[in-house]
């Protein structure tokens, strides 16, 4: 990320991206692949703003999941949700969606979803 290490981040660190910051001092990254993701960010964002739909292709985003795909109406009423789908953007495994889900197995299905499998336990 700009100038921040990729998992962890800094609170509001993602705000450069949102924003479509192409060009951050202090010695952050500024790099042609981080301000792609930048770019890629905001026009999905834009995208969602204009027309509740964040999809179509851009900079190899051609579908964004649902949060909440398959969650029943009770499970979010709990403080965590069972199950939560996430659009991962850039970083050292590249872009996809990943699905988390309570009590899942590892069995993950690429490099992304075993990152996020990782992460998860250490929260």
């Amino acid at each position: 990320m700009m100038g921040v290490a990729r998992w962890r981040v800094a609170h509001l660190s993602d705000i450069p991206y949102v924003l479509n910051v192409q060009h951050l001092e202090g010695g952050a990254d500024n790099s042609a692949t981080e301000l792609a993701l930048a770019r890629t960010m905001s026009t999905s964002i834009a995208k969602f703003v204009n027309s509740g739909n964040p999809e179509g292709y851009i900079n190899g985003v051609e579908t964004w999941p649902a949060a909440f795909f398959d969650v029943t109406k009770e499970n979010l009423q709990n403080d965590f949700p069972a199950k939560l789908s996430l659009q991962i953007f850039g970083g050292p495994y590249g872009t996809a969606p990943v699905t988390i889900a309570e009590g899942r197995q590892h069995d993950a299905k690429n490099a992304i979803e075993d990152a996020v499998y990782w992460e998860n336990l250490a929260l």
